[in-house]
């Protein structure tokens, strides 16, 4: 009785690292695709800034913040314009050129230049 329990806390240990292991390794995967690059989606442009800064445009407006990812989510903080300004945590999947930012109405692929 004592094994098992023995084992099934190991394995839950190990489990669990595995998971939190995985996750970091994809959002560091993540981060080196889009730092220094540009992020395009229709008319929108972004720079993910190398340093954290967050600059961009829709054509119309211009925007600047900061971004992150944490736990696999893109994290922005817009400071400019005003009325977009704030912090949002969105979920992220990185593909072949692309990173997937899901938010408030539904997936949004961006392309990676």
């Amino acid at each position: 009785m004592k094994k098992s329990i023995l084992i099934a806390c190991v394995f839950a240990l190990t489990t669990g690292f595995g998971a939190v292991q995985a996750q970091a390794d994809q959002t560091e995967k993540v981060r080196q695709a889009i730092a220094g690059k540009t992020l395009v989606h229709g008319k929108f442009k972004v720079k993910a800034h190398r340093n954290g800064r967050l600059t961009g445009s829709d054509g119309s407006r211009k925007f600047k913040g900061a971004w992150t990812i944490k736990e696999g989510h893109w994290c922005r903080t817009l400071t400019e314009p005003k009325e977009a300004a704030g912090t949002l945590y969105q979920i992220t999947k990185l593909g072949d050129g692309t990173l997937t930012i899901t938010v408030g109405n539904g997936p949004k692929v961006w392309e990676i230049r």
